[in-house]
């Protein structure tokens, strides 16, 4: 069969080749009907464009083609009905080679083998994200239910938090996306996708500015065209339907870490190496802002200068700010305190330790926390002016 596929957009690289795609399925349910091959081109077209089709027999199928584009993100799709779903079996990066795909559980994604970009896709992309979801998802099915019928324990809680929602496995699957992102600004179709987030949410957009900028000029020209006609139907809507609050996803905060009880010690790490506990913080201060933090986090960044503005006010009237990162790379965290002059106290979790922010059932990031100086929990979760007016009634008391 030819591979057939009509480009949105100039190429810019090229990547023609012989293509060769060989699949293994979990069983020979499918045996007789077809695997589809289409196009991703998300954001820029979410249309569904059918690039080809192959038969499938004893369990496998083979697909064998030239390249006439450069490589570019596609969806394997076969058309297997599990409990009533209807399963979207992977994505893969069309690209010149002998690409071969192995599906072992219909609800999983597949494993890519047999090329570069695929190689690097089910590392960066696929599998960090699999995992997470293989972890996260019997927990969320057992705590769902334990809510819904009242039996979710405060021991329950932290182990769910512990186990399927931990800060160190988001973060690991956010840095790994990047690294692929970094790896093939050149081939903007294959990252296209992964893109899409940062272009949606203006917040975030510059920890990916540099990948941005590496993308063959007219292709950036097409994303930043999309983007702009995506802001509009945005603003669109918004003067149709009136302002849209979005507000935060509702916080189950396990017993022991509600506001007027006493906070959970932890050593952390200065960036000079030196080890710090909480404990040692406390004696002689009135209160304790914890401000978890990252330096990829657009949102986070853009609350410094008001984590600055209550430093700065109070630091010698016995307030202390202690940063908590999130960072995986300690030289991400050390440049982004020089970068911007966040002169507080900052933190890191040892390595072999728990996360500090697991202890203190921390899901997102930014979030803040204000522990007063007998140890005890005063608020949470306040940030802008919501965070200086709490600050500045709580330091105005005797």
């Amino acid at each position: 069969m030819l591979l057939a596929f009509i480009a949105f957009f100039p190429l810019f690289l090229c990547g023609q080749g012989k293509i060769t795609i060989s699949g293994e399925l979990p069983d020979h349910s499918m045996d007789g009907s077809y695997v589809y091959f289409r196009a991703n081109n998300a954001p820029i077209d979410f249309g569904l464009e059918l690039i080809d089709s192959v038969l499938i027999k004893d369990g496998r199928f083979y697909y064998e083609g030239e390249m006439t584009e450069a490589p570019f993100l596609a969806d394997l799709l076969c058309k297997k009905v599990v409990d009533g779903h209807r399963i979207n079996t992977s994505s893969f990066i069309m690209e010149p080679g002998d690409i071969r795909i192995k599906i072992t559980d219909w609800e999983e994604k597949a494993d890519l083998f047999g090329t570069p970009i695929n190689e690097d896709y089910s590392k960066y992309i696929v599998k960090p994200k699999e995992l997470r979801s293989r972890i996260s998802k019997p927990w969320n099915k057992k705590r769902e239910e334990g809510l819904e019928n009242r039996t979710w324990t405060e021991d329950d809680e932290r182990e769910y938090v512990r186990v399927a929602i931990s800060n160190s496995e988001r973060q690991w699957e956010r840095e790994a996306r990047m690294i692929f992102m970094e790896k093939y600004p050149h081939y903007p179709k294959v990252i296209q996708n992964p893109l899409y987030l940062f272009l949606v949410i203006p917040d975030i957009q510059s920890e990916a500015q540099h990948v941005l900028d590496k993308i063959p000029e007219a292709y950036r020209d097409s994303l930043y065209s999309w983007q702009a006609n995506y802001k509009k139907s945005m603003e669109k809507i918004r003067k149709e339907r009136g302002p849209i609050t979005v507000n935060m996803p509702i916080e189950v905060i396990p017993e022991h870490l509600q506001i007027g009880k006493p906070y959970i010690d932890f050593t952390g790490q200065t960036p000079d190496g030196t080890e710090m506990k909480l404990s040692e913080i406390l004696p002689g201060k009135k209160l304790i802002l914890l401000d978890f933090w990252a330096s990829w986090c657009g949102p986070c960044m853009k609350e410094m200068p008001v984590i600055s503005e209550v430093h700065n006010k109070y630091k010698d009237k016995g307030l202390a700010v202690v940063g908590i990162t999130s960072d995986a790379k300690e030289a991400d965290w050390k440049k982004a305190i020089e970068k911007n002059k966040m002169d507080w106290l900052q933190l890191i979790t040892p390595k072999g330790q728990e996360d500090i922010g697991d202890l203190y059932n921390v899901k997102s990031i930014p979030y803040t926390m204000i522990i007063d100086g007998d140890g005890t929990i005063l608020a949470r979760r306040l940030r802008g002016a919501e965070l200086v007016a709490k600050i500045d009634e709580l330091m105005a008391r005797e």
